[in-house]
């Protein structure tokens, strides 16, 4: 995997595996990003220095030799900790059967370059395999899901339980880890990341999603992804 500029996020996809994606990225001080989640599991593996992340209500460092599991679904932020040096790969792909508790776990023989790394995909799923345990559920986010899949107004979706729209706000957010707009949000974004392997134009994607336009759509992206709509779909071709 070709290493992004120091600071900058770079993306691909598994050659073997076109569903399994890489996000490489290097530098002292991770961004910030937004709160956000994924549809699929996120493992970041740290291969010099350290990265740090609030998961829910949890902050966690993980440090050289170490992997993060993040449940898919489940929201989460990186947080603009300094670890010198850092150098770490997200991946994201479906998996079951490994519970809804994210989790910090090592990684033993990880070599510090990324072609190691990716190729020892099944090493780290054994890993992770060998210490998550089936605990915890996932109804918040389906229920999220269920109720913000569609663009209902908030009013309507909270009359309908019974609520207002502040007491549904603050019950949807104790509930999934992030208030409604912004799971409705970050929904979006994720379908358009989904769909910026193909080849529809970013504008049209953007006016097909509810954004103003293609630079309120880039902004938002960036926010959450760390990269720019072009920049990522040139990684996934």
């Amino acid at each position: 995997m070709r290493a992004a500029m120091p600071g900058r996020w770079s993306y691909r996809r598994d050659g073997h595996h076109p569903e399994v994606e890489y996000a490489f990225w290097s530098g002292t001080v991770a961004p910030g990003m937004a709160v956000h989640f994924h549809p699929q599991i996120q493992l970041t593996a740290v291969l010099t220095g350290g990265r740090t992340f609030q998961v829910g209500h949890q902050v966690f460092t993980v440090l050289a030799g170490q992997c993060l599991y993040i449940p898919a679904g489940v929201p989460h932020k990186s947080l603009p900790v300094a670890h010198q040096e850092t150098r770490c790969l997200n991946i994201y792909l479906d998996l079951d059967g490994f519970g809804a508790v994210p989790m910090v776990f090592d990684l033993p023989e990880i070599h510090a370059d990324t072609q190691g790394v990716t190729s020892a995909l099944p090493r780290i799923v054994a890993c992770l395999g060998s210490v998550s345990r089936l605990n915890g559920d996932r109804q918040g986010n389906r229920m999220g899901a269920k109720l913000l899949s569609g663009r209902e107004p908030l009013s309507a979706i909270a009359a309908r339980n019974r609520l207002s729209r502040e007491g549904f706000s603050r019950q949807f957010t104790r509930m999934a880890g992030i208030p409604p707009n912004g799971y409705r949000l970050v929904s979006r974004l994720n379908e358009a990341r989904r769909r910026l392997r193909g080849d529809v134009s970013i504008a049209e994607l953007a006016a097909e999603l509810g954004f103003a336009d293609q630079s309120h759509f880039g902004r938002h992206f960036r926010r959450v992804f760390g990269i720019s709509p072009d920049a990522y779909r040139r990684g996934m071709r």
